[in-house]
């Protein structure tokens, strides 16, 4: 009875040791899902054309799908993984001010700053590429800013997921990287950057002289002082004297505007009755100040003509009105995007006294009827004294 029992309990154990050992055989088949990284980088750089090209006030909005693709296109089974990524840097702005990194012409100063997606809210469960889409969008209210987008080619976050076993523990690696369709998967590292170029967009800033009125004088010049301002330190601006007078009593009027170390730059041109001048092609937001003198005695009013896209006729940083009108001796634009002409009317207008000519006209009429009804007088008589 006893040996019967022992038998018995030792098949039982045996049985018990067997299945056992087939569970963990079972159990190590199965992988131990793996996250990806909290932080993936994705450096954006805006690259500048030239040595005076401000920086555009433009912002950056980027997303990432939730849906997983494999190398091919195809979509991942979710059985695959599960989760999805988010964004917890989703915005980047650049605006004039911020530090510009290089020098020279040809896009070789850019400005730079990062997004960042977060891939540790997706579980992968089996090796395989696992590819969410990077959408970048520019900024609606900023969208007419001329900026190209360097490498449109589609972007993905990219999760290459490995086996990584261990004796009989089924394990996985990853590795997270930032790619494009375009580009090669091999040896890319982390935080690809995400290029555009900003041209030089040029326009220009004239400046018009009109006098009215009947003590207007035609031949008077009248000086303004032009100002441009959050310039690029040696910057020059010609000025255009097509329709004004570049030589006054042999002194030439100044050629340009140079920009100085504080970001601004200052230049005094005289104008007469329908004169002009342009300063030519100055950079997209650049900001100006125009201000007239030597105008005493006269009515001075303003007029500002502008095809400013991102701010509106009347101009200014946010759409703020600019100043105009009768009254007014200085315009001034702080962030200017399109050709402006700032017009200046000059009217001094006096009144003829005629009212005292009307008034004598009368008497002078009397007078004159009276002397000739005198000489008719006198020439009667002596007619007759003659007889």
């Amino acid at each position: 009875m006893n040996n019967k029992l022992s038998k018995l309990m030792g098949l039982l154990l045996a049985a018990s040791l067997l299945l056992g050992g087939i569970g963990s055989a079972f159990a190590a088949n199965s992988y131990t899902p793996v996250a990806g990284p909290s932080a993936v980088t994705i450096t954006e750089k805006l690259y500048l054309e030239k040595e005076d090209t401000l920086v555009p006030q433009v912002s950056y909005t980027i997303t990432v799908s939730s849906s997983a693709v494999d190398a091919s296109g195809a979509a991942v089974p979710t059985a695959d993984y599960s989760g999805s990524p988010s964004v917890t840097t989703g915005t980047v702005s650049f605006a004039p001010g911020d530090s510009v990194q290089g020098s020279g012409d040809n896009y070789s100063r850019y400005v730079e700053g990062a997004f960042v997606i977060d891939m540790s809210g997706v579980s992968f469960k089996r090796p395989g590429v696992y590819r969410f889409a990077i959408t970048k969008t520019q900024s609606a209210a900023n969208s007419d800013i001329a900026v190209s987008n360097n490498n449109a080619s589609t972007k993905f976050v990219e999760v290459y997921v490995e086996d990584d076993t261990e004796g009989s523990d089924y394990k996985l690696k990853q590795t997270t990287i930032i790619n494009s369709t375009s580009e090669e998967t091999s040896g890319t590292a982390e935080g690809k950057n995400m290029a555009d170029h900003y041209p030089a967009v040029g326009h220009d800033l004239t400046v018009s002289k009109t006098v009215t009125g009947n003590q207007g004088l035609k031949d008077k010049y009248f000086t303004f002082t032009i100002t441009l301002s959050s310039g690029v330190e040696g910057a020059s601006y010609a000025i255009d004297y097509s329709n004004a007078d570049a030589v006054i009593d042999s002194a030439a009027q100044p050629a340009s505007i140079t920009i100085g170390s504080d970001g601004t730059g200052q230049a005094e041109v005289k104008l007469m009755h329908a004169q002009s001048v342009k300063v030519a092609d100055l950079p997209y937001g650049i900001g100006y100040s125009v201000t007239e003198s030597d105008n005493a005695g006269y009515t001075v009013s303003t007029e500002l003509t502008s095809e400013d896209a991102n701010t509106g006729d009347s101009g200014g940083t946010g759409g703020s009105a600019i100043a105009t009108g009768s009254g007014v001796a200085t315009v001034a634009d702080s962030y200017s995007t399109a050709d402006a002409t700032v017009a200046y009317t000059n009217d001094k207008t006096g009144t003829i006294p005629t009212g005292i000519i009307l008034s004598a006209g009368p008497a002078a009429a009397a007078t004159l009827i009276a002397g000739a009804g005198m000489i008719a007088a006198l020439l009667m008589k002596k007619r007759r004294d003659g007889r």
